[in-house]
């Protein structure tokens, strides 16, 4: 299942297709899981603390907002399971920022900081590639099988958990730039760190596919 996250005054915009459905952010359960990001974030961690919402061997997540920015729409199941045996990531929002660090210091001044001190505690570096890569899967428009999915989030949520409990960064991640806070653009490039430090092969989806 894609699902597809909306706040209650959105609930109106119809599903973008049939392996979609609507999520309502709003909802208590969904909004008090991870409140600090404010995002798709929060609804995110009500999927994996949920597993018994679907019975596919995949998920994945876009919004009600998706048309804005990627017009890709997964028809049915089949191309999602055959994709997926050749990539462990399907990005369908693959933005060209020229540079992935540059772009995200440019949002957020001092991300590398705050990132590498993250990622320290957990005796990781930014990997390479953040610095040189220019695309990446952004909006948290992505699906990945189930396994794949569980060990992101068991990678991530942790190292988020970990940043918003440290003093020095309680301001800088509540800092709002309009749309979304420090934290909610941190959590949405968490799956670009991690596809480059688990070394996990990704998919730009750039048009609909077809069933195989």
């Amino acid at each position: 299942m894609i699902y597809q996250f909306a706040p209650t005054a959105k609930l109106a915009v119809p599903p973008i297709g049939p392996v979609y459905r609507c999520l309502n952010l709003d909802e208590p359960q969904i909004a008090d899981c991870l409140p600090e990001a404010q995002n798709e974030w929060q609804g995110i961690v009500y999927c994996q603390k949920h597993p018994e919402l679907d019975a596919d061997p995949w998920i994945g997540f876009t919004s009600y907002r998706q048309r804005q920015k990627s017009q890709v729409v997964f028809h049915d199941a089949a191309c999602i399971v055959e994709a997926l045996q050749r990539r462990q990531v399907l990005a369908f929002y693959w933005r060209d920022v020229q540079n992935l660090a540059g772009q995200a210091e440019r949002c957020m001044p001092g991300f590398d900081a705050a990132v590498q001190k993250m990622l320290g505690a957990f005796k990781e570096a930014i990997p390479l590639q953040w610095h040189q890569h220019r695309f990446g899967a952004f909006a948290d428009f992505w699906i990945m099988a189930k396994p794949e999915f569980h060990a992101f989030m068991a990678w991530a949520v942790p190292r988020l958990r970990w940043l918003l409990n440290d003093p020095a960064h309680k301001a800088w991640l509540a800092l709002d730039k309009g749309h979304m806070n420090h934290f909610g653009q941190l959590a949405e490039r968490m799956v670009i760190l991690w596809y480059y430090l688990a070394k996990k092969q990704v998919q730009p989806v750039t048009r609909s596919p077809t069933s195989p």
